[in-house]
């Protein structure tokens, strides 16, 4: 983008519902943006696209290595499917162009660190994740309310999302992939509070829970239909959510917020608009259908704002700093409601971690470290298995008192992370019948019973 350019030159990856919503507000209701591009590898999409877009002068690509680096393209909004998201904002960073990426850019938080060393390398670029609650006017009229004090020190927020039921092949499809409730819908809640609250409040503790009443079939993947979590912050401060994909009259979304002053309260009866019936069966207000349709002008100010803050060469709206707080306690929030666990934080906020703490149990002899059934349960987000085996060996080779049973059981999780399975981001391993000699080689077959347990336990 040159200095002179009067509009912002936008791609467009990916053309489902939110791109297809992206590539027309881009095109006709952001006066200094313009629709440079698109791009999808599915032929529906680009059936779309030429019948919407290319009378408009509109690129259409099929490749999206070769629309970002088509002449003229400033920037590009990430809609394509969500595991792609961060692979497709690594390749703008690198090509130099501006990001809006709808979210989750990565569910992954090691990659989402390798996004911020990105943009070291590429400090001209400006990514943003799309939390388009925070663009909306009633949510903006609130947080304007906040920081000016009409409700005093906000202390407690309690926010709603609840979706019509919906038994669609099409929402059967994504709810199986969508990475769970927290990560896929509570995630704009906690977003929203970090807006109330400040984006450096710090968790202490959180835990959640959930049933499934209609869309059983989650179970499967050990997610819910209906879910409730609750995090409180160092600083006293309290947050409670709830979301609901099961609800019978329509979109319902609605917060609260508590201050010590007053309360301000957005949206506690969901309407499509101010036209009120009243009947013999009462009083009847239509409810808003879904949340693309409530939050359909936020869409334009999102992309506004967008716009104005690259031309402007001003700050983005939302830090992604912000929006990796707010994954990562969307992340713990999913893992306590599978795991059922109560999760802690450290008091600069950083989750309290894993070092190997062992505890042997059962008979063992002097020629035979450890031998029999192991069993290793590790609870944590945002690092890879790989990424926890070479911290825990980082661990053992710098501190000394690390010896003997220890190091021998690195070896054994060496073992167990390249020969077990993985499920999401709660991890139970098992390998049983066979013993690791003081050599650390392991071997089959098993003399007695033996036991180890991992224990999580490590502040930093």
């Amino acid at each position: 983008m040159t200095a002179t350019s009067q509009k912002l030159n936008i791609g467009v990856v990916g053309l489902g519902r939110m791109g297809q919503r992206h590539a027309l507000n881009v095109l006709y209701r952001v006066p200094r943006a313009s629709l440079h591009s698109v791009c999808s590898v599915n032929p529906d999409e680009i059936k779309w696209a030429r019948e919407h877009l290319a009378i408009e002068g509109v690129r259409i690509f099929g490749e999206f290595l070769e629309m970002v680096r088509s002449p003229g393209l400033d920037a590009v909004i990430i809609a394509s499917p969500t595991e792609l998201h961060v692979q497709h904002t690594f390749a703008a960073i690198s090509e130099g162009l501006h990001v809006l990426c709808e979210k989750p850019v990565t569910t992954d938080m090691s990659l989402f660190r390798r996004l911020f060393e990105a943009l070291e390398k590429k400090p001209s670029v400006k990514v943003m994740i799309g939390f388009v609650r925070r663009f909306d006017e009633e949510y903006r009229a609130a947080t304007r309310k906040i920081h000016e004090g009409a409700i005093g020190d906000p202390v407690i927020v309690r926010s709603q999302g609840a979706e019509k039921l919906d038994t669609s092949g099409f929402t059967t499809n994504y709810l199986r992939n969508s990475g769970g409730i927290f990560v896929d819908t509570v995630v704009h809640d906690i977003d929203l509070t970090l807006s109330f609250l400040g984006e450096n409040v710090r968790p202490k503790s959180l835990w959640a829970a959930g049933l499934n009443t209609h869309h059983h079939y989650l179970a499967e993947v050990r997610d819910v239909d209906n879910a409730v979590g609750v995090v409180e912050f160092w600083d006293g401060k309290i947050a409670y959510y709830y979301h609901s994909r099961t609800t019978a009259h329509g979109y319902d979304n609605c917060t609260e917020i508590i201050g010590t002053e007053g309360k301000i309260s957005i949206n506690l009866v969901p309407h499509v608009n101010r036209v009120q019936v009243s009947n013999a069966s009462g009083l009847l207000q239509d409810a808003t259908p879904g949340w693309i349709d409530r939050y359909s002008e936020a869409f334009v100010t999102e992309l506004e704002q967008f716009t104005d803050a690259i031309l402007d060469g001003n700050e983005l709206p939302l830090r992604l700093q912000s929006a990796y707080r707010g994954l990562e306690i969307a992340l713990c929030l999913q893992e306590s409601l599978r795991t059922g666990c109560k999760i802690d934080f450290n008091e600069d906020g950083r989750r309290k971690m894993i070092v190997g703490n062992l505890i042997p149990k059962g008979p063992t002899n002097k020629n035979v470290v450890a031998h029999g059934n192991y069993a290793y349960r590790m609870t944590d987000f945002g690092l890879s298995l790989e990424e926890r085996i070479r911290s825990y060996q980082a661990s053992v080779v710098a501190d000394p008192k690390y010896s003997g049973f220890d190091t021998q059981m690195l070896r054994v999780l060496e073992y167990v992370g390249a020969h077990a399975e993985t499920t999401t981001t709660m991890f139970r391993f098992e390998v049983a019948d066979f013993m690791c000699n003081k050599d650390g080689v392991l071997h089959g077959g098993a003399a007695s019973t033996m036991k180890v347990v991992f224990q999580i336990v490590r502040d930093s």
